[in-house]
């Protein structure tokens, strides 16, 4: 079962009923799963009672995978906050003009600002 998983979450397959649908349809799950076809309960319970071992696990081989130079660790931080949006249908549908225009009309003088500063960094970079 820590074969299946950890080959499920090299190939994106986080989700227990997904594992168990891939150990029937995908040849390399059924051959890890030795032709057998886990439930997704069983999956899941297997995965909820290792779960400290897992955690252990996948530090050690991002460990070795950093010394290795194979990647980079840091931290990634998720913010998950949700805003309340103050747009009604009416307001957005109600326009005169297409959205495309109003940002062609909008990127205009950023896209002129951000080429002057390229150029500008471009020719001090030359004259060193």
């Amino acid at each position: 079962m820590v074969a299946l998983l950890i080959y499920a979450y090299s190939r994106g397959v986080c989700s227990s009923r997904m594992i168990e649908r891939a150990c029937v349809e995908d040849v390399a799950f059924r051959v890890i799963a030795a032709n057998q076809k886990p439930d997704h309960a069983t999956v899941a319970r297997f995965r909820r009672r290792h779960e400290t071992a897992f955690a252990g696990l996948f530090t050690e081989v991002l460990e070795l995978c950093a010394e290795a130079g194979l990647a980079k660790v840091g931290m990634i931080a998720i913010d998950g906050s949700k805003l309340s949006a103050n747009a009604s249908q009416e307001s957005t549908r109600g326009t005169s003009r297409s959205s495309a225009s109003y940002l062609t009309a909008r990127s205009r003088p950023m896209s002129k600002r951000i080429s002057s500063t390229v150029i500008g960094v471009v020719m001090s970079y030359l004259r060193t």
